[in-house]
């Protein structure tokens, strides 16, 4: 051990070590951007189709279509997912 390149070695491991932690950590920060991106928009669409609701309400205009509301949910995720590597 008291070699230089075995200390060279054991030096050069410790940085890769630190590299690939940082690149893990790097996309566990990725990946829950991602979600955060998901949700904000699945959020935003709710209260898109409330709005819609509540127009319809008051004003009688278009009364939302709930199940193409959902089936373009569920499409929506499904993409997002396979786009973005996710496993459901």
């Amino acid at each position: 051990m008291d070699e230089p390149e075995v200390r060279e070695l054991i030096e050069y491991s410790q940085e890769l070590e630190g590299q690939v932690m940082e690149n893990k950590q790097s996309e566990k920060f990725s990946f829950e951007d991602k979600l955060t991106y998901l949700v904000r928009e699945i959020h935003q669409s709710l209260r898109d189709l409330e709005k819609q609701e509540e127009e319809h309400e008051r004003w009688g205009h278009d009364k939302p279509n709930y199940e193409e509301c959902i089936k373009n949910l569920g499409k929506y995720i499904r993409e997002f997912s396979m786009d973005n590597h996710f496993r459901l």
